[in-house]
């Protein structure tokens, strides 16, 4: 049990015989030098192929697209700032707005209330029949076909 506390205890550069994260650094450093080997090779490929004036214009190119990309992230990024600052506005409003709902709510269901208890008075003491009065939607259709 010692010896394995030991044994991570050890850093990663120095061998440590059948450590397995010793092979794993061993095949990264192999997989870093195999993709210079290949990068370099690719370079001097390209070299013979390609004119100076070809490799400044597409290291110009690159560069130029690199500051589009930049200025475009920054935009971006101001974007989210001003809907970020929207949704806050808007949220305070909709919490505002949806608490007065709920209070209208509550005094229209007591007052409908208020005016169901009156109705059953109305129809049990005194036995007035209140499908002879005219209804809201009734009179409100009537002044519609006056006003056209």
């Amino acid at each position: 049990m010692t010896d394995q506390i030991i044994k991570k205890k050890e850093p990663l550069d120095q061998p440590n015989k059948g450590s397995e994260s010793n092979k794993n650094t061993q095949e990264l450093k192999n997989e870093e030098k195999d993709e210079q080997v290949f990068s370099s090779s690719l370079l001097n490929a390209l070299s013979g192929v390609l004119d100076e004036s070809e490799v400044q214009k597409i290291i110009k190119n690159q560069k130029k697209t690199w500051s589009s990309l930049q200025n475009s992230n920054q935009i971006l990024d101001e974007i989210i700032k001003l809907s970020q600052q929207k949704y806050t506005r808007l949220k305070i409003n909709y919490t505002y707005y949806e608490k007065i709902l709920i209070t209208m709510k509550k005094d229209l269901d007591f007052i409908y209330q208020k005016i169901r208890g009156i109705d059953k008075k109305l129809q049990g003491d005194l036995g007035v029949d209140l499908s002879l009065i005219p209804k809201n939607e009734d009179l409100l259709q009537k002044e519609e076909k006056n006003l056209n």
